[in-house]
């Protein structure tokens, strides 16, 4: 009997693992959108840049931003990696130590938006000195 109990709770503590996992990696998906969505953005002010605004200066910050978003994916892409072999062959508890991890990605993407919001201000502050004849 004592077989068994070790059995069933082993079986929920994988599947308890299995779906924090999961839910790691749900959200690191669409933190990979974000990011996606980010260099559509960046090629739209690198348009913008270059008809209207016309400063070497605002060309070397979305090229910057544009640099930490590549690195930032490329970074995320690994993470994934390494989710979806975890939850395929595994072992390795989900604890304190896997969910910094996690929390370090986070910032990773969260200081990216930051820039990026930094920037779209900045861009749509130029943008708005234009008038409409």
């Amino acid at each position: 009997m004592l077989l068994n109990n070790d059995r069933q709770i082993s079986k929920t503590i994988e599947s308890k693992r299995r779906l924090l996992l999961q839910k790691d990696l749900f959200e690191l998906l669409q933190w990979m959108d974000e990011i996606e969505f980010i260099h559509t953005e960046l090629n739209t002010f690198t348009i913008i840049e270059k008809q209207l605004i016309k400063k070497t200066s605002m060309t070397l910050k979305i090229q910057d931003l544009r640099r930490k978003n590549t690195l930032i994916m490329s970074v995320l892409c690994k993470y994934e990696q390494l989710i979806k072999n975890e939850i395929e062959y595994g072992k390795q508890d989900y604890d304190i130590k896997r969910s910094k991890e996690h929390e370090k990605q986070r910032e990773l993407l969260l200081s990216l938006v930051k820039e990026y919001r930094c920037l779209n201000s900045e861009i749509n502050k130029f943008v708005c000195q234009f008038h409409i004849r």
